[in-house]
């Protein structure tokens, strides 16, 4: 995950979609409460105990196993609608993707168009894909919940939660050295 994360932020072509406003705008002391005690314990023991244990485990019981694990998958894509809504706000280099526009290449700032000036139709878009790839980020930690209990997905969870808050800073801190 850290690998992904520091290739995505080293380019400058991707590293626009990095400089999200939920993590910018947080102190350090903040961010370090963010990264080390709400993601683990508000967001990745809830989220997996919800959705790898106890969810899959309810929905076993009328349906087959593979069927509630999709279910409780797409459960956990819908669970993210709200943060993505926010999403078109706090990380215009998103939105501009989700609309189709140039704004997140290199050399264009992405800060210029504040959410409100972008269309519904982006929200929609955004959210959507939101949706889809925690839903397929859900089936993928339900497989390692299958393959090796819950610590597993935690961890890649923790993992992917907790290293945003630290891509956005390094994103933020190699656009500002560039400049």
């Amino acid at each position: 995950m850290a690998a992904a994360y520091a290739a995505g932020v080293v380019l400058p072509r991707t590293r626009p979609l990095f400089l999200d406003e939920r993590a910018l705008a947080l102190s350090r002391a903040r961010l370090l409460e963010e990264a080390l005690v709400q993601v683990p314990i508000g967001t990745v023991l809830l989220e997996e105990v919800a959705f790898r244990g106890v969810l899959p485990a309810l929905l076993g019981r009328s349906l087959p196993a593979g069927t509630a694990g999709v279910a409780a998958a797409a459960s956990f894509g819908l669970w993210h609608v709200l943060p993505a809504i926010d999403m078109v706000r706090a990380n215009p280099a998103l939105g501009h993707l989700a609309s189709g526009s140039s704004a997140a290449a290199p050399g264009h700032p992405t800060s210029g168009s504040p959410a409100g000036d972008f269309p519904a139709a982006t929200a929609v878009r955004l959210v959507a894909a939101t949706v889809a790839s925690t839903t397929v980020a859900g089936l993928l930690f339900g497989e390692l919940r299958r393959r090796g209990g819950l610590l597993a997905p935690a961890l890649t969870h923790l993992g992917t939660n907790s290293l945003g808050y630290v891509a956005a800073r390094l994103a933020r801190r190699l656009d500002h050295d560039r400049r």
